[in-house]
């Protein structure tokens, strides 16, 4: 065997596991930046609804976004935990809307309730597509948010089942854009205090972020103290000036008139001013 043939060889059985330690594939993600997290849930008959929402949404997923359904959930997990746990953590929760979804008690009661309450505190953002028509009472918590399309529901359309499909699709996409402009803008997703965040444990908590605001109030801050201890020094500096300007002033070369006489101040001997001279005469002559 010649050592080319060899060579050969040596690399085609070789090159396959060194791909494993490559750098991966470039996507639409900006590095470091992590995926979108979108969690689906509908009604189990409506299996084919689920199929055509993730055919439409494929290469959306393939491109920086991290999925979950209920097929996602392997033996022995507990489903109920597992999906409530990617509920928790999701930044877009997808509710595929159908005469199923609306009678099945856990979607209504308890999947539905704790999407809303973390999408009235900000943690995440409902993503409800009506694929087909129902019925709500006025009391309905789903009539609390807008669905997608607001016309005919997407199975309903017939042969244009597919375009409307493609149009959840872009849709969607849409929504995932505004959420990495709005965290490249600095407007970091996390959840508020009792929520889980939707970064997780895997991610770690969402880095704390100080705004030109923060800065701007802090140099006005500054600022402020500063020329407050500049206002106290001069009034203090002109409270001296008028003290020391109302003592009568004393020496050689003075505007006092000194009468030539001595004082005693302090044990030693001094010269007078008039007006002490002058009381010390008075004194004397009572």
């Amino acid at each position: 065997m010649s050592a080319t043939t060899q060579g050969g060889k040596i690399a085609h059985r070789y090159i396959p596991r060194l791909r494993r330690f490559q750098s991966p594939r470039r996507t639409g993600n900006i590095v470091g930046e992590r995926p979108v997290r979108i969690a689906v849930f509908y009604a189990r008959p409506n299996e084919r609804h689920r199929e055509k929402f993730h055919e439409a949404i494929a290469d959306i997923v393939r491109h920086g976004v991290q999925y979950f359904d209920d097929r996602d959930i392997a033996p022995g997990q507990s489903w109920k935990q597992h999906i409530f746990d990617n509920l928790d953590s999701a930044d877009i929760v997808v509710l595929l809307l159908t005469p199923e979804f609306v009678a099945s008690r856990f979607c209504i009661e308890e999947e539905v309730p704790r999407a809303l309450k973390r999408h009235a505190m900000g943690a995440c953002r409902i993503f409800p597509v009506k694929v087909a028509s129902f019925y709500l009472v006025d009391e309905s918590p789903l009539r609390e948010i807008q669905w997608f399309p607001s016309e005919k529901p997407v199975a309903e359309r017939g042969q244009a089942a597919g375009k409307a499909w493609v149009e959840v699709a872009k849709e969607l996409h849409r929504t995932i854009k505004r959420i990495k402009s709005e965290e490249q803008d600095g407007n970091i997703r996390g959840a508020p205090d009792g929520i889980p965040s939707p970064r997780g444990a895997k991610y770690g908590p969402a880095p704390a972020v100080r705004s030109d605001s923060d800065n701007s109030n802090s140099s006005g801050t500054q600022n402020a103290s500063t020329l407050f201890s500049v206002i106290g020094f001069m009034i203090l500096l002109i409270m001296l000036v008028i003290f020391l300007s109302s003592m009568p002033k004393s020496g050689v070369g003075g505007d006092l008139d000194y009468s030539g006489e001595s004082c005693v101040i302090g044990g030693q001997y001094v010269e007078c001013p008039s007006y002490v001279s002058g009381a010390l005469d008075s004194s004397h002559g009572e």
